[in-house]
């Protein structure tokens, strides 16, 4: 007598193989994008922690695995497991939580850097904590890395952005700085945040890899503040140009800092 033969045995087995594909299928979740999936939101004097939220804007799950978190690049913090995040779904991370990161983020500004399996990354910045009416604000952001200060919103929809007036001085950055472009790499269009701390005649300008001027995005005097210019991968002309590794400067009075961007086609 064989059980297999049986209308019970049957069953057993349809429903191991159903389990069984089932299993195959979550195991074969197609990897997160970049950029698709993002830092929606940053929490520097979190309560009890810190926290970070990631934010899946795509039409379908994908697994985070073999992404990473971490608040420099050297990315030596934090790298996900087998998490799945679902379409239009967060992931909440608290610092110092079981499946989360451990580096604290500073609540006089920092920086998040999420990297993907294949060391793209993405970096948005946190300014300085700020309070209102007894209550921490977090600092929220879009798709592209802008950011602002908001209401804690772990794991919902980001609330509407908080201008700050009681102090004249609290959106003047101490120190002149040039952040990382965001995304990077980019096609066809990318963010580039840079610090003033003062009024200066400011220039930023997009270099090849052999120093010939390609783009120059600003050459104006700017006051003191957090400033942003995007660029769309075309020359002074309006010309697109090819895929690459290009360099991108600011001048501004004494203060001078190159960084590198990559170019995908």
């Amino acid at each position: 007598m064989y059980i297999c033969q049986t209308s019970f045995g049957y069953h057993v087995l349809k429903n191991s193989l159903f389990v069984l594909l089932l299993i195959v299928n979550v195991s074969a979740q197609d990897p997160c994008v970049l950029g698709i999936v993002y830092v929606s939101e940053g929490h520097t004097s979190g309560d009890p922690e810190d926290y970070i939220e990631l934010y899946n804007s795509g039409d379908t799950d994908c697994s985070l695995e073999g992404f990473q978190l971490d608040d420099n690049e050297s990315l030596s913090d934090f790298t996900f497991g087998e998490v799945i995040i679902s379409s239009g779904g967060y992931w909440i991370g608290y610092e110092d939580q079981e499946g989360s990161f451990s580096s604290g983020l500073s609540s006089g500004g920092d920086i998040i850097v999420f990297a993907d399996s294949e060391d793209n990354y993405l970096i948005v910045t946190l300014e300085p904590s700020q309070e209102l009416d007894s209550v921490q604000l977090s600092q929220s952001f879009n798709e592209n890395g802008e950011g602002c200060y908001t209401s804690p919103t772990p794991g919902a929809p980001n609330g509407e952005c908080i201008t700050l007036t009681m102090d004249e001085n609290i959106n003047v950055p101490k120190y002149f700085s040039l952040h990382q472009n965001y995304p990077n790499p980019f096609n066809p269009t990318t963010t580039l945040r840079y610090d003033l701390n003062k009024g200066e005649l400011v220039n930023v300008t997009i270099y090849d890899m052999l120093g010939n001027v390609i783009n120059q995005l600003v050459n104006e005097v700017q006051n003191s503040g957090y400033k942003s210019i995007q660029w769309n991968a075309t020359n002074n002309q309006g010309e697109p140009v090819s895929a690459g590794v290009y360099l991108y400067s600011i001048e501004a009075g004494e203060f001078r800092q190159t960084k590198k961007m990559t170019l995908l086609k």
